[in-house]
């Protein structure tokens, strides 16, 4: 097992922001959920997600603040993903099924390099992203009471992360890690639940879904190839052809996947010494 002290940034912009709550339950809805709307389009899908905004944002207070920006790591960047022996084996034969799927979701964008750690509840370096399972009083305490997961973050620009520090209740399933993961590797907003029932980064969601839907995938794969880059605005991504202006129904019609970009990557900031410290947003449902 690979084991390394956690370390942060210094030199660089650690921003001190709680963000959008969230968090997947394991109960069961009591009705069948409503069919989806005339709302579901990539177009808004991508607006929801990547931007926080949009018809598809959740109306409950689980949203997304990303400042009218995607919030995430820049293009190129090695992710180290730490999963904690403290998930059950089942929870990391989800997980690693679902980062094998997102691999190929993100092309070359990324790259993930999947590890092993020992430590309960790791907390991530410069350009890691930790996974851990946690009992219900250690979930209160480190989330919110209630939640059934949440992610926090620590960023070394406006808008770009240098982090990410994931966790989910013990018992709910790796289904609640891959939603959690969607937030810390991507920096993934949440889709409404009454609107887009079936969608991983649906909230609410009853955590019965393990991995995103077709048109989930879609906008991803699209964004990736598009060559925007974290910090891209509503501006670039209208540029790119990825959504509607603003102004317009997104409703009516989708945009075209897939457009070539029209931003430039922001450069990768490097740490230049080691300590511990840092930012967190929150989930909860």
């Amino acid at each position: 097992m690979k084991t390394r002290p956690p370390f942060l940034l210094s030199g660089l912009f650690l921003a001190a922001l709680l963000g959008w709550a969230c968090g997947k339950n394991g109960g069961s809805p009591t009705s069948p959920p409503p069919p989806p709307t005339s709302n579901v389009t990539s177009s808004n899908v991508i607006l929801a997600m990547f931007l926080g905004e949009g018809p598809l944002r959740p109306a409950s207070g689980l949203t997304c603040d990303t400042s009218g920006s995607w919030r995430g790591y820049p293009r190129g960047s090695r992710l180290h993903i730490r999963l904690s022996t403290a998930l059950s084996g089942a929870e990391r034969s989800n997980v690693e099924g679902f980062l094998a799927g997102l691999s190929g979701l993100i092309g070359g964008a990324y790259e993930l390099a999947i590890e092993t750690t020992n430590e309960e509840n790791p907390i991530p370096g410069f350009l890691e992203v930790t996974a851990t399972s946690l009992s219900n009083p250690q979930i209160d305490a480190f989330c919110n009471p209630g939640a059934g997961g949440c992610a926090k973050f620590t960023f070394q620009a406006p808008s770009i992360l240098a982090s990410s520090r994931t966790a989910s209740r013990h018992g709910l399933g790796g289904n609640v890690h891959n939603h959690e993961l969607g937030h810390g590797i991507l920096g993934l907003c949440h889709l409404d639940g009454a609107q887009m029932p079936d969608a991983l980064m649906a909230t609410p969601n009853s955590a019965a879904t393990s991995n995103f839907n077709s048109l989930e995938r879609q906008v991803i794969q699209a964004v990736m190839r598009s060559g925007l880059s974290a910090g891209a605005s509503r501006a670039d991504f209208e540029r790119a052809g990825l959504v509607q202006p603003a102004g317009t129904s997104g409703a009516s019609s989708s945009p075209g996947l897939g457009a070539p970009g029209a931003v430039d990557a922001p450069p990768i900031l490097r740490p230049n010494r080691r300590e511990r410290g840092g930012a967190a947003e929150r989930e909860r449902q």
